[in-house]
């Protein structure tokens, strides 16, 4: 990916982590030799930046998507969703615990 592009993407993620208050990206990094991912939001954008350009460089691969749109209610991108009983065998209806 040349640099123009690499800054197009960062400027892109920056301002959909910019536009919510509460907008958050699932980012996934591969090149030949790791894989990463992370889970970031607008304070975490400054690492987000530097993978994209590192494994832009490595000939890699970058995925960043909206968890705001996967952690919708009934979202089609789920393959699992659950959430464990705590020591008391209670589980939340909604939100995290």
């Amino acid at each position: 990916m040349d640099k123009g592009k690499v800054d197009d993407a960062a400027a892109q993620t920056k301002r959909f982590l910019k536009a919510e208050k509460y907008n958050e990206v699932i980012c996934a990094f591969t090149s030949q030799f790791e894989s990463k991912c992370c889970f970031n939001d607008i304070d975490g954008f400054d690492q987000i930046e530097a993978d994209l350009r590192r494994y832009a460089q490595l000939g890699g691969e970058v995925f960043v998507f909206s968890l705001t749109e996967i952690d919708k209610e009934n979202s089609p991108y789920y393959l699992l969703q659950a959430k464990y009983p705590n020591e008391k065998g209670e589980v939340p209806i909604g939100g995290a615990y």
